[in-house]
């Protein structure tokens, strides 16, 4: 009787972790890293700007934003549970992107807007380096 206990205890146990496994990768979500910006774009930085970190799923859909107003770079950044919008639809895999704007929207890259390229990680990534190089 007592190994089937610890059998169905196992098994509810087991199904639970794979039930709730996108919770479960939004409480132990931790990024960190650095973000530099090319020279030339850094003279093109108004007041009054933000610099958004996205961290997009392997769907390539965003669950987690940073914002930090009026940025001064370069700028060590930490990712947690506190910046999860959406932890249904969080993954192990991810993307994380950068944009500066004054216009306040986060998906949209609009003419003027600086951002970078894509940087593939997971969600337990430390000391990553984001180089923002592009403008539209």
């Amino acid at each position: 009787m007592r190994k089937i206990f610890i059998l169905f205890f196992i098994f509810i146990f087991s199904y639970s972790v794979y039930y709730f496994r996108f919770d479960l990768y939004s409480l132990l979500i931790e990024i960190s890293g650095k973000i530099e910006i090319e020279n030339e774009l850094e003279k093109n930085i108004r007041p009054n700007t933000m610099l958004y970190i996205k961290v997009r799923n392997d769907k390539n859909i965003i669950f987690a934003i940073k914002e930090i107003i009026n940025p001064v770079f370069p700028v060590n950044f930490s990712i947690n549970r506190k910046n999860v919008l959406y932890p249904d639809i969080s993954s192990f895999n991810i993307k994380i992107e950068t944009t500066i704007n004054s216009h306040g929207e986060v998906g949209k890259i609009k003419p003027g807007d600086i951002y970078s390229k894509p940087i593939e990680a997971n969600i337990f990534s430390r000391n990553i380096k984001i180089k923002i190089d592009r403008t539209r």
